[in-house]
């Protein structure tokens, strides 16, 4: 587990744009730009940070998304939890508190339906007792991986 300080957690600030570079960053903190190479590979080298592309399907022709909960039984939930992260279409999958077990993102589009999820993937999951689908329809600020072909 890595522990993040203040300088990391403003480095991470500074790079969401995904436009700044490291200079910008490093003139801002008044720290090397050697400095922040560093502790940007370090972050991500353990998994602690990632650098990518996001995507707003809201914005994109014929894309969506959906939240999807998951009630498990609970022998199941942490065969269940690989499995739904290994999914095509899923974002992100996590054991929650509440009403579910695992809640999951879900994106979709034309040739990846949500119906195509529903009928080719939720099947592949074990100890389903139940679950519930929650169709985004818009956000301020809703951005996504890019996963599907």
């Amino acid at each position: 587990m890595v522990h993040l300080d203040d300088i990391d957690l403003e480095i991470i600030r500074q790079l969401w744009n995904g436009r700044a570079s490291y200079s910008d960053v490093s003139k801002t903190l008044q720290v090397s730009t050697k400095t922040i190479g560093k502790r940007v590979k370090v972050m991500t080298d353990s998994s602690a940070a990632d650098i990518t592309c996001l995507i707003d399907p809201f914005k994109l022709h014929d894309h969506g998304a959906a939240f999807v909960g998951f009630r498990i039984l609970p022998e199941y939930r942490k065969a269940a939890l690989a499995i739904i992260d290994d999914l095509k279409g899923v974002i992100m999958a996590a054991i929650v508190t509440g009403k579910f077990d695992i809640m999951a993102i879900v994106s979709f589009n034309g040739a990846f339906t949500y119906d195509a999820f529903i009928e080719v993937e939720v099947c592949k999951i074990p100890g389903i007792k139940d679950m519930e689908t929650f169709i985004a329809f818009g956000s301020q600020n809703f951005q996504l991986r890019y996963l599907l072909d």
